[in-house]
């Protein structure tokens, strides 16, 4: 999903699936009409690697704790 108001705006331009947006558009008008984020999407789907895969997870540079109260709290109700 690519979200609602770009959905909206490309169904304007009669594109309606990933096929129609593949067919109806090049690459350059992708990117003039709508976004950079939009032309990588386009070359995604032609088969050009623009997000890369990360397969392994970055360590955590810090730990956050929070403590929103002063208190264990048991029940629902004693929260106001």
């Amino acid at each position: 999903n690519i979200g609602k108001q770009l959905t909206e705006r490309l169904n304007v331009s009669g594109i309606f699936t990933a096929w129609d947006f593949v067919t109806k558009k090049t690459q350059k008008q992708a990117r003039a009409i709508w976004s950079v984020e939009l032309e990588r999407t386009w070359c995604e789907l032609q088969g050009v690697v623009c997000y890369p895969v990360i397969t392994t997870v970055p360590d955590k540079k810090s730990i956050t704790t929070s403590r929103s109260f002063p208190q264990m709290i048991t029940d629902k109700d004693s929260i106001n």
